[in-house]
């Protein structure tokens, strides 16, 4: 899935302890809810976007500790194939 901001390829973050999270542009979010709804992808969104310095609105969607990271980012580099 491409980045309706940035135009490059969504990518999951997997800093550590923390959990892995993606950050999605406001008018992709629906979008990503559906596609890991649909594949039993656990996850949660932070409650508020955010933006700064005047760009566009993201929001963090925090994967559930025990999901595939790999999983969820094949899920979203094939949502550029269809």
């Amino acid at each position: 899935m491409t980045n309706s901001i940035t135009k490059k390829r969504i990518v999951v973050s997997t800093p550590g302890d923390t959990g892995s999270y993606i950050i999605v542009p406001l008018d992709q979010i629906e979008e990503v809810k559906k596609l890991f709804d649909e594949h039993g992808v656990k996850y949660w969104c932070d409650p508020d976007a955010i933006s700064s310095n005047g760009r566009p609105f993201v929001m963090i969607v925090n994967l559930k500790f025990y999901e595939d990271p790999v999983h969820a980012q094949n899920l979203l580099d094939n949502m550029n194939d269809g």
